[in-house]
Order: C-alpha cells, then sequence, then structure tokens
C-alpha cells in the first residue's frame, strides 16, 4: 500500500466485506494522512478502528415502504403498483427480514417467471424446508438467520437452473459453480477464454509430437523383444493410473472443437450461460472491465451447500 502515500493527491481506500475476525485490519492500512479508508465489515468489534464522525454507521434492514420499491424492481413490476401488489411485497418483504440481497433475489424469481408476487412465500417456505432438511442430514451447523434468508430466496432460482434440459441453464450452473471456487470478485472473461485456448494449442502440440514421435521410429532400428515388452508395461499403467474423476472445467469450457472459432462459442454460448447467472443477480457483470462478481453470501452458499459436496 506505500504507493497510495506517495501520490500528490487525496486517496479513497476501500475494503469490502472484512468479516475474517482472524486477520488483523489495520496492516491493510496505509501511512500518511492525505487519503480515506471506507470499511465494510459483519464483525461488530472492527467500529473502533473509525475515527470520523460518529466512527461507525450501522445499517440492518430496509423501511417496509424501500423493501417494497427494491422488490418490486427487481420484478420489473410497472407503476403504479395496485393495493393486491403492494399487500403481497409486504408479506415476502417480511417473510426475507428486509435484507436487500434476498429481496433482489425473490424480485428476478418473480421476473423469470419461476413464481408470481401472489404465491411466492409458497416457494420460499418450501425452498427453506428443504435447506433445513438438507443441512440436518448433512451435520452441517445453520448460518445465521438472515443468511438463510438471503439462502432460501437464492435456492429458488437456483433450483430452477438445476432441473432445466437447457444447455444455457446447464452450463449456468457448471460456471456458478466453478466460479464459488474463484475468489468472488474480478472473475474475467479472458481468463474463461484462456482455459479453452490453452487446452487446443497443447492438442495442437501434442499432435505434432505424435508425428515426430511416428516419423523417428519409422527411421530407427527394429525393437528387442525387451523394449516391446517395457513399452506395453507402460501402457497398461498408464491406462490403469488413468485420472477417471469428474472433469473440474464446465462443458462450456470443454466441448469446443479443434478448429471451431472460440468468438463464436464465447458470444453464443459461455454469453448465454453468464447472462442466465447475470439476469437472476446470481452474479454480477461489470460493463467496463468485462468481469464478473459474486455476492459474498451466494459466492459461500454455492460452495458449500450439501447438494454441492
Amino acid at each position: 500500500m506505500d504507493w497510495l502515500t506517495s501520490l500528490d493527491r487525496p486517496w479513497l481506500l476501500l475494503i469490502d466485506n472484512a468479516d475474517d475476525m482472524s486477520q488483523p485490519l489495520d496492516t491493510y492500512f496505509p501511512d500518511g494522512e492525505r487519503g480515506c479508508i471506507l470499511v465494510t465489515t459483519r464483525d461488530p468489534t472492527k467500529k473502533w478502528y473509525g475515527t470520523v464522525g460518529p466512527g461507525h454507521y450501522h445499517f440492518e434492514k430496509l423501511a417496509i415502504n424501500e423493501a417494497n420499491d427494491l422488490l418490486l424492481k427487481a420484478a420489473c413490476r410497472p407503476r403504479p403498483w395496485d393495493n393486491e401488489t403492494v399487500k403481497s411485497a409486504d408479506l415476502i418483504a417480511d417473510a426475507l427480514g428486509f435484507l436487500p440481497l434476498a429481496l433482489v433475489q425473490a424480485g428476478k424469481a418473480i421476473m423469470n417467471g419461476l413464481c408470481s408476487l401472489a404465491n411466492y412465500i409458497d416457494h420460499y417456505q418450501r425452498s427453506w424446508q428443504r435447506i433445513r432438511h438438507a443441512r440436518r442430514r448433512s451435520g452441517v451447523q445453520f448460518d445465521k438467520e438472515e443468511n438463510l434468508n438471503v439462502y432460501s430466496s437464492y435456492e429458488i432460482n437456483l433450483k430452477s437452473l438445476e432441473q432445466s434440459e437447457d444447455e444455457e441453464a446447464v452450463d449456468a450452473v457448471q460456471l456458478l459453480k466453478m466460479f464459488s471456487c474463484f475468489y468472488c470478485e474480478n472473475i474475467r472473461v479472458d481468463f474463461l477464454r484462456m482455459a479453452v485456448t490453452n487446452p487446443r494449442a497443447e492438442r495442437k502440440q501434442a499432435d505434432k509430437d505424435k508425428r515426430e514421435e511416428a516419423q523417428m521410429t519409422r527411421l530407427s532400428r527394429s525393437k528387442t523383444w525387451t523394449e516391446y515388452i517395457r513399452e506395453r508395461i507402460f501402457l497398461v499403467l498408464e491406462f490403469t493410473l488413468r485420472d477417471r474423476t469428474p472433469p473440474v472445467l464446465p462443458s462450456v469450457l470443454r466441448e469446443v472443437q479443434p478448429f471451431s472459432d472460440y468468438d463464436d462459442l464465447l458470444e453464443l454460448r459461455l454469453r448465454r450461460a453468464l447472462n442466465v447467472l447475470s439476469r437472476m443477480s446470481l452474479i454480477t457483470h461489470h460493463e467496463a472491465s468485462d468481469n464478473y462478481s459474486m455476492h459474498p453470501l451466494v459466492h459461500k452458499w454455492v460452495r458449500e451447500r450439501p447438494e454441492s459436496t
């Protein structure tokens, strides 16, 4: 962080989601007095770091009107909203604890036709019961209650993708699970591009090596019986020890024809899967840098939900 203090103008350092209690926060603070540091955290013990005004601000639930606005806008419900719509929104906001992320997830589920305003609560309750049953069966301890509200609203969207046989839905689920193993910020499209282009280059090099090896074999002397037997044993061992675990990369990054144009794949298949996840607010697209991110709670749930293990 020394480069910050060397700037000849004021700077702002943002430390987001500083929730790890084992990580001393002040190790990230640069020296100097020309800048400001803004920290977001769920850890109340970090309040004493504040030095401006009251030192810290505590944000909890949205007000009922704010929650309704967020939910109905995420669901793309045009104004003016009738009394029945507002009443349904009130019930949903209350069930979700007026939490912004859960409300956005609910709105996206309604917008995508997975449920309606009137029956969302039924879908939410079934989702919550499924999570409770799965966690009890797996022995995993429950997370904070407000996080379970987010997880339950998120499950409705994810389950709809898992139950779909459409190629873009299957690709979307596989990509989301892969993203949960990355850091939740700055998931770069060019990184995904390299996952496809590098194996293709390796295959080309391997084909070239085989051709050269075959040519050298034709020009070399005949193998002795000892060499022939040793070669057969090596092939048997290679087949026996071959890795047969499920592939790590999603199908959209593996099922590429040797001579296909990756730009077409990127724009047609990969982008469709990414757009599905973006429409459901499971990931966020940052157009300026063409990368993606996941909310930390969504990132954690994808990685730790019992169905993913």
